[in-house]
């Protein structure tokens, strides 16, 4: 596990922001967090070698799940490079009305994506 820094995806979106927002007023500085406006990365959540060499660089991780057709996939290699580094945290959102009112598709990511999450 690296020091102790946070890696945000999706972090360009709107809860994104919030997030961002919330971890600096908690007194994390630019240095801690790799997200836009912080220490920046750039990066295809598709390419799960090139994810998981970017997760292994952090002990905390949040997930914020955007609108991307192949959102499972990328959660997943998420999920699954955490693991594999042993992060500390792993915070993951839903999409928008991920009940049963959401559309199938955002269920079945939202669903998908906790059975894949890590055991407590």
């Amino acid at each position: 596990m690296a020091e102790a820094s946070i890696l945000v995806f999706g972090a360009t979106g709107a809860l994104g922001r919030h997030v961002l927002d919330a971890l600096a007023a908690r007194g994390l500085g630019p240095g801690t967090i790799t997200a836009a406006g912080f220490s920046t990365a750039g990066i295809d959540s598709s390419d799960s070698a090139g994810v998981a060499e970017l997760v292994a660089r952090h002990s905390d991780i949040v997930l914020l799940s955007g609108g991307d057709p192949d959102r499972l996939a990328q959660h997943k290699s998420v999920i699954e490079a955490a693991k594999n580094a042993n992060v500390r945290h792993v915070c993951c959102t839903s999409g928008v009305r991920a009940t049963t009112t959401g559309s199938r598709s955002t269920r079945t990511t939202g669903r998908q994506t906790s059975l894949s999450s890590i055991p407590a």
